[in-house]
């Protein structure tokens, strides 16, 4: 990042701590996100990394991040449990503006992995709206399709929306992903607000096969403030194979990783 835009953004932030000692409720993400919106990735991190005065507001930041997330999945999933929609249709047609966006994150997948000889998708982390799951649903035939979550309501409403349109081959269970047993899963999906999630990938390393396919969804700029970058966390027994398209609405992008020692 240029010197005078760098200076620009300091600015910027020391506005916003400012602002906040006497407004907590001031929206701070939304400050980051536009600011955040004129830097490359790259920049956003390097940013991160030389700006201290961050970490005074990223407590604020990440509970106001999960109450937008949780806030918005409610109301997504309370339309879809009242619409008329056709199953035939697809889930990603059914949702609305915020569903829409958190569903074409991961568009990627399916240039990515071949899912012809997936017989068991994982989602770690799928919350009240797993769009994850379903796009799986909506462009895959994999037989088993399970989320993740430690909420009881976010089960509870994932499984509603699958009840309601007869989507079989979806379920959502209650656990969290550091107990799960990942035997037979083909493809393990670790969702961003997942923590801690270095804990998650050593249990998919101790349960699942040799040949299992891990995405981790993990933060990049502005983004690391309000949820972990598992990847800060990986050591020798695991390598980065890739990363997905970064989502400057979430600040977030995928990273293909496999254990060290296995091939490709």
């Amino acid at each position: 990042m240029k010197p005078t835009n760098c200076s620009q953004a300091s600015e910027t932030v020391k506005n916003v701590i400012r602002v906040l000692r006497d407004d907590p409720s001031f929206p701070v993400v939304d400050e980051l996100l536009s600011l955040g919106a004129k830097m490359t990735p790259s920049e956003g991190d390097q940013f991160v990394d030389d700006t201290p005065e961050l970490h005074e507001i990223s407590k604020l930041a990440a509970n106001q991040y999960n109450d937008y997330i949780l806030r918005s999945e409610n109301e997504e999933v309370a339309s879809l449990l009242t619409a008329e929609h056709r199953r035939e249709s697809g889930l990603g047609n059914a949702v609305n503006e915020f569903g829409k966006q958190a569903y074409s994150r991961v568009d990627g997948l399916f240039d990515r992995f071949d899912f012809e000889d997936c017989r068991r998708f994982v989602l770690v982390g799928c919350g009240s709206l797993p769009v994850t799951m379903f796009q799986v649903l909506d462009n895959t035939n994999v037989p088993e399709i399970v989320g993740l979550d430690i909420r009881p309501d976010a089960v509870q409403s994932a499984n509603a929306i699958f009840e309601k349109d007869g989507l079989n081959r979806a379920k959502a269970v209650q656990s969290d992903g550091h107990s799960f047993d990942y035997a037979g899963a083909d493809i393990v999906y670790v969702a961003n607000m997942v923590s801690p999630k270095l804990r998650v990938l050593e249990r998919i390393l101790e349960t699942a096969s040799e040949t299992v396919q891990i995405v981790l969804r993990d933060p990049y700029s502005f983004g690391r403030l309000w949820t972990e970058r598992g990847e800060d966390a990986l050591d020798e027994r695991f390598e980065v194979l890739d990363y997905g398209p970064p989502s400057p609405a979430y600040f977030s992008r995928d990273v293909y990783i496999r254990a060290a020692t296995r091939s490709a």
